[in-house]
């Protein structure tokens, strides 16, 4: 699958990951959202931080493009961070408003304690260190409720941080659906099934 980087992104690039393996449920604080989901970081400003392997890794994954999208995990979810792959898609759930917001595809990961906390001004106790970066980012409109219906998930599961679907779940999407992608696509493009208001 390739995919298109955004067309703020200030390059023409074309980002290339593979079809969706793993979905996982991300919790949002609105603050965080806006600083690198909303807007994006620039390239300049993450190398800086970055030194060696990981500086080279990052510039050639982003085929140079000047700015991107990402979102982070702390030490106490390492073990997630370490499944992750590139092409897995990611659901942002922001706190506070019942939706899914954003909708995205991982290109590559970094692990940066210094960067993180550059980057996330809200945080609980440990900082952002672990940081996905994604190939693309759509805001979509979606229902939580909805979206843990379709995994069978109980409607009073509360998402205690970033999850990793059960592959079983995801199966049983794709068998509905067609792939992750399709459901997503449909369930944003169909609002009122969801007892949602058009944009």
């Amino acid at each position: 699958m390739v995919r298109k980087g955004d067309s703020d992104s200030g390059a023409n690039t074309d980002w290339q990951c593979g079809e969706p393996m793993n979905l996982f449920l991300a919790p949002a604080e609105q603050d965080n959202v806006n600083e690198t989901l909303k807007r994006r970081v620039k390239t300049e400003k993450a190398l800086q931080y970055l030194r060696g392997k990981s500086r080279e890794k990052l510039q050639q994954e982003l085929q140079g493009a000047d700015s991107f999208h990402c979102w982070a995990m702390t030490q106490g979810r390492k073990n997630l961070f370490d499944l992750m792959q590139p092409g897995d898609c990611v659901l942002i759930v922001v706190n506070g408003t019942g939706l899914i917001e954003y909708s995205g595809h991982i290109l590559t990961k970094i692990h940066n304690r210094p960067l993180g906390e550059n980057l996330w001004p809200v945080t609980k106790q440990d900082p952002w260190e672990y940081i996905y970066i994604f190939a693309d980012l759509s805001k979509v409109k979606i229902s939580k409720s909805q979206v843990k219906s379709n995994l069978f998930y109980s409607s009073d599961y509360d998402i205690p941080g970033v999850i990793k679907v059960e592959q079983d779940r995801v199966e049983s999407v794709n068998s509905k659906y067609g792939s992750i992608d399709d459901w997503v696509a449909y369930l944003n493009s169909n609002p009122m099934s969801q007892g949602l208001k058009r944009s």
